[in-house]
């Protein structure tokens, strides 16, 4: 493979095989790389963070009903088992563009950034489980949790830690499709091996 080719001109199996150390490659992909919540600060795209909030309950809808569907529940008709993936998707969905909505509209209406905000969308977005629920106790507990959950994701971000941080990861030999992986902590130094001619 040639590092110093332009990264439009490789094939799909270069691109795959290629190391992610390759500084041109590294740059080109994170051009490419899509919105994520935190690109902006809060209080700033809101669609885009509407937008991203709807596709990971979206995702986390279709997760928990695949496995309903598959594992749990005995389906009689086609109309029954769309009836019961909309059951876990369309909650699910509106829990985290609720999270989204709420922590953006409190921002706005108190004037300040901090992590009440993102506590009192975990709120919305917990009651809103207690109505799909159809329990009081049960959604109070999950408000309590996803208001705990949001104000300390909000503060580790504030404070620059980023506890599912992938970019950091050392991909010398390839990545997760490649044989040559290597899961290191820290990078492979200097060998003492010798030819044996020395």
């Amino acid at each position: 493979m040639h590092p110093t080719r332009d990264p439009k001109d490789l094939t799909l199996l270069e691109v795959l095989n290629l190391p992610l150390s390759t500084g041109q490659f590294k740059e080109w992909r994170d051009k490419k790389r899509p919105y994520r919540y935190y690109d902006t600060p809060d209080g700033q795209d809101i669609e885009k963070k509407l937008f991203v909030a709807a596709k990971y309950g979206l995702g986390f809808g279709t997760f928990l009903s695949i496995m309903d569907t598959s594992l749990y529940s005995n389906h009689l008709s086609f109309y029954a088992m769309m009836s019961r993936v909309a059951m876990f998707i369309v909650p699910s969905t509106a829990m985290f563009t609720s999270y989204a909505a709420v922590s953006y509209t409190a921002l706005k209406l108190r004037g300040k950034d901090d992590v009440f905000n993102n506590a009192l969308g975990g709120v919305v977005a917990g009651s809103i489980y207690g109505v799909w629920i159809k329990s009081g106790r049960l959604g109070y507990t999950v408000s309590v949790i996803l208001a705990l959950a949001g104000a300390a994701h909000k503060h580790a971000n504030d404070l620059g830690f980023k506890p599912f941080n992938l970019d950091n990861v050392i991909k010398e030999y390839g990545n997760h499709r490649d044989p040559f992986q290597d899961s290191s902590l820290v990078p492979i130094g200097e060998k003492g091996w010798t030819t044996g001619h020395d």
